[in-house]
């Protein structure tokens, strides 16, 4: 290629334009490489009528050390002012064939200095937003210091560790809308020894068994797990336990059909077993069964009928036989009217009938035409019926009529009299006078042996029973008669 030379003459004077600009091309038809605006003073590469100082067309311009002598300068669409790099249309577009080397970049939000990308405005926050369907990918470990918070779904693959520290802890503010499954079954541990959950609240509860520090359940039995704790089941205020038909409430076992216990059952305890109680009315037919009737307040049983206990009762309780509970008596009663009474001092009756003998009330007779016979048993020499006391018997082949104090009285009212039917005769009482009673009665009478009179007590003394005037011996009385019988015939 072959080299102009422009002489010092011509180059002097084109140099000086006077005000005709001046441009460099290959061809007039080209565009200018450079062309200079000697009028504006501008300059255009790649481009004539350049409309800024410096003015480009095509996105490149390098140099190893650009410096603009004003504070603000413009290079085409670009104006520098201070520390400031300003485009008035479009882009700032910076390409590198390695790397853009800058200490610190800012935008009005963000700074980006070294490794750190963090915002200067107060609260602002960092938005990392790819375009359409884009992801943001993070090929390494990523640190957030602070709270991760995302409205939106969540997917990490691989093995995910939570906390490095015992200290740390987690925070569902959120619901669980799958499964949490270990990745081998019957090892991981919820909670531990030291760290406990509180409370657990599911709809089910599945597992081969629960274990608690005082309960077990396994398979089909629950225990306590406490040597010797009570295993208590308890409904939550006024709810109950329901055991199938079975209800548990307070102290009260209850079912709303029959219970029924197939094995033997001990009940042991110091207190007391409360039975069913309800009136009469309220009795069912079922063999074997027990209860308390609050009507006739008797226990009672049934089995093909009613049977009462505390004594002996009919179907109906109406007619028994029963121990009081307090006095020691035992109550007779017939139709539900009380007709006696059994005590330790013997048996009181209405009445009493045996065989042909009736007794009510204070007479003793017999149902028929027939005679009342007291009879005492035994073969001794001496028996008795003894009424009160006065014995009434035989001693040594006679009948007897005597008192323990001695005196009989046979007491009629008014004009009544004593009569002593039969054709042979009245003994009375004999004995010399030493045989005399101590304290006899008045009209006292007995036959004195030793005087051989009837004699009669008078108040004061015994006296003859024929009164004041003369008495005659036995001998004198059957010499009487003799004579009266010659002379009379």
């Amino acid at each position: 290629m072959a080299l102009g030379r422009i002489s010092g003459p011509l180059l002097n004077e084109n140099l000086t334009r006077n005000g005709v600009d001046l441009d460099f091309r290959n061809a007039a038809s080209d565009v200018p490489l450079i062309f200079f605006d000697v009028n504006g003073n501008r300059l255009g590469v790649n481009k004539d009528a350049p409309a800024t100082d410096l003015d480009l067309t095509g996105n490149t311009i390098k140099t190893t050390d650009l410096q603009s002598p004003s504070p603000s300068t413009q290079i085409a669409n670009y104006t520098f002012n201070g520390s400031n790099l300003n485009v008035s249309t479009g882009n700032i577009l910076f390409n590198a064939a390695e790397a853009i080397v800058a200490s610190t970049i800012e935008t009005d939000n963000i700074r980006i200095t070294d490794n750190t990308i963090s915002t200067f405005n107060s609260n602002a926050d960092v938005d990392l937003t790819p375009n359409g369907t884009g992801i943001v990918e993070v090929y390494s470990d990523m640190k957030v210091f602070g709270n991760l918070d995302t409205p939106q779904t969540i997917t990490m693959g691989g093995n995910i560790t939570i906390g490095d520290d015992s200290n740390d802890t987690i925070d569902f503010n959120t619901e669980f809308t799958s499964d949490i499954t270990p990745d081998v079954t019957d090892v991981s541990n919820l909670g531990n020894s030291v760290n406990k959950w509180n409370n657990i609240k599911t709809f089910k509860l599945n597992g081969a068994k629960l274990d608690t520090p005082n309960i077990k359940i396994e398979t089909n039995y629950i225990t306590s797990q406490v040597s010797n704790s009570n295993l208590d089941l308890r409904g939550n205020a006024s709810g109950i336990v329901l055991l199938e038909d079975l209800t548990f409430q307070n102290n009260t076992i209850s079912s709303i059909t029959d219970i029924e216990v197939s094995r033997d059952t001990t009940i042991d305890t110091t207190a007391a077993m409360k039975i069913p109680t309800g009136t009469t009315a309220q009795r069912t037919s079922l063999n074997a069964g027990i209860r308390f009737n609050t009507d006739t307040t008797n226990f009672e049983g049934y089995y093909n009928g009613n049977t009462i206990f505390g004594g002996v009762y009919s179907d109906n309780a109406l007619t028994n036989v029963v121990a009081h509970p307090t006095n020691d008596t035992i109550g007779i009663t017939i139709n539900n009217v009380n007709v006696g009474t059994v005590n330790s001092s013997g048996i009181s009756l209405h009445g009493l009938q045996v065989d042909d003998i009736n007794i009510n009330g204070s007479v003793i007779s017999t149902s028929t035409d027939t005679n009342l016979v007291l009879a005492p048993a035994g073969t001794v020499s001496s028996k008795a019926v003894k009424i009160n006391n006065i014995s009434i018997g035989e001693t040594v082949g006679s009948q007897q009529i005597k008192s323990d104090t001695n005196t009989i009285e046979f007491a009629v009212t008014g004009y009544g009299a004593n009569k002593f039917q039969g054709s042979y005769a009245v003994t009375i009482p004999i004995g010399d006078i030493a045989a005399r009673p101590a304290s006899p009665q008045l009209g006292d009478t007995r036959w004195n042996t030793e005087s051989s009179l009837l004699e009669t007590y008078n108040g004061s003394a015994y006296i003859s029973a024929a009164g004041s005037g003369g008495v005659v011996t036995r001998a004198e009385y059957d010499d009487i008669l003799l004579q009266y019988t010659i002379l009379l015939g």
